[in-house]
């Protein structure tokens, strides 16, 4: 999965956005997203294999609806979590007959803000992007307090 700060990163297609929720896998994922998981606790919530849950967590991000963030530890490695960036889902047609999609997000708080862009610049400065995505490091994370480094969405509602 990939992270960016880039608005259009996080304008999916209508087309990737009906085919992930027409996915009861994944429906079933953005349901038990209702706080930041790590990969272990959703394979064990959801009952699906590993490789499995990275497949569908990779199309609930591509399609916009799932972000990963990174939860600083002192103790050992940082974990990935995995959070749900959507409130709601509007397709509309418009007056030119043409479908609209409209993605409202949770609203962003300043602080996760600043941390996602500290957490870029680091990154950057490392030339480490996909070190976020490291399998072993997200095992047994608690759901506390993220660094949301995949995004910095603050308009709350993404229209395409």
């Amino acid at each position: 999965m990939t992270g960016g700060s880039d608005e259009t990163d996080r304008t999916p297609s209508l087309e990737a956005v009906l085919t992930t929720i027409e996915d009861a896998d994944c429906r079933a994922l953005l349901a038990c997203l209702h706080r930041p998981k790590s990969a272990a606790e959703l394979c064990e919530e959801s009952g699906l294999p590993r490789s499995t849950l990275y497949r569908k967590l990779e199309q609930l991000s591509e399609a916009a609806l799932v972000t990963e963030c990174t939860e600083i530890r002192c103790d050992g490695p940082n974990a990935t979590l995995y959070e749900r960036d959507v409130t709601a889902i509007s397709i509309e047609i418009d007056d030119d007959d043409e479908f609209a999609l409209a993605i409202e997000r949770p609203p962003a708080d300043p602080t996760d803000r600043m941390a996602a862009f500290w957490a870029g610049m680091k990154s950057s400065s490392d030339g480490d992007d996909d070190a976020v995505g490291d399998e072993a490091s997200d095992d047994g994370a608690d759901g506390g307090p993220t660094d949301d480094a995949a995004s910095t969405d603050t308009s709350g509602v993404d229209s395409q």
